[in-house]
């Protein structure tokens, strides 16, 4: 019995100590995020999907641990991201999405609060989607990735 124990405390101990919630989990830490993004396609619950055409200055940089921002080439926002795993993609934006896709959140400057923001990176396209799409809120963009320099000061 003493030993069963013992057995299932390491066991325990294993697979909590596996979890990570840190920025180095899957496509981050292997740097497939870092680079610039252009925005070419949206979607909402309530719209029809717009597809944005190369070049259209809307665009999203990524370094290992900040993003930056841009839109008509302009920077908009700066600042910090952490991504990790998350299960909760079905109850958020209230679709049923398809096994292994979109299982990372991605948290802007600390803002643990805000609305989440499911993150996927397939296909050579790097995709969010957030809000509940039953209540009219759902929201997606999808980028490509247009260069692999990251942001500089």
């Amino acid at each position: 019995m003493k030993h069963l124990f013992t057995i299932l405390a390491l066991a325990g101990m294993a697979v909590f100590s596996s979890c990570s919630k840190d920025n180095t989990s899957g496509f981050v830490s292997d740097g497939k995020l870092t680079g610039t993004w252009e925005l070419r396609r949206i979607s909402s619950a309530m719209l029809q999907p717009m597809d944005l055409p190369a070049g259209n200055g809307a665009t999203i940089r990524f370094s290992a641990s900040e993003y930056a921002r841009f839109e008509n080439g302009q920077l908009k926002k700066r600042g910090t991201y952490t991504v990790s795993d998350d299960a909760t993609v079905e109850q958020s934006v209230c679709l049923v999405i398809p096994a292994g896709l979109f299982t990372k959140r991605i948290v802007y400057d600390n803002n643990q609060s805000a609305t989440k923001v499911f993150i996927d990176l397939s296909d050579g396209s790097l995709r969010f989607i957030s809000g509940c799409y039953a209540v009219d809120a759902g929201h997606s963009e999808t980028y490509v990735k247009v260069s692999n320099s990251a942001i500089t000061d």
